[in-house]
């Protein structure tokens, strides 16, 4: 979000940003009060509103900024990649959501946190790979090139 208001400002647009920000603003307390006083949530309901104005102002100021900087519209091929990088990153969320639970009273809260870290890791690299996602697999290319050399 931060990059796209900063690149309205280069452009001279100074009031669709702030304009959005102060929209999200007042959705941000107002998620606030929902997430906390009503749905009874802590901490998690402060950083769901935020999280959910965040990419709230991010999908408002895309389309604008895409019309102002005449940008091609979006490739088929784009789609694919995308939707395999989302299913990978879920199974990965899953896997760690799941090491953590199984793990947090065998190994304390702050072990089963990092456990639970590295199967997400290890968990999306399977996923990307097996999917075939292609930043996986350069990534996979450019480790094995440097090892060989």
């Amino acid at each position: 979000v931060g990059l796209v208001a900063r690149t309205y400002y280069a452009l001279g647009d100074f009031r669709t940003p702030v304009r959005i920000s102060i929209a999200m603003l007042v959705l941000n307390v107002g998620l606030n009060l929902v997430f906390v006083r009503l749905a009874g949530m802590d901490v998690d309901g402060l950083a769901l509103a935020t999280a959910l104005t965040s990419w709230g102002s991010l999908i408002l100021l895309l389309p604008g900024l895409h019309k102002k900087l005449h940008l091609p519209r979006c490739q088929t091929a784009f789609v694919g990649p995308l939707a395999r990088m989302v299913l990978a990153a879920a199974v990965s969320g899953a896997a760690s959501l799941g090491a953590e639970a199984l793990l947090v009273d065998l190994l304390g809260r702050a072990l089963a946190l990092m456990s639970a870290i590295g199967v997400g890791v290890v968990t999306y690299a399977v996923m990307a790979h097996s999917l075939r996602v292609p930043e996986a697999e350069a990534v996979r290319r450019r480790l094995t090139r440097r090892r060989s050399t």
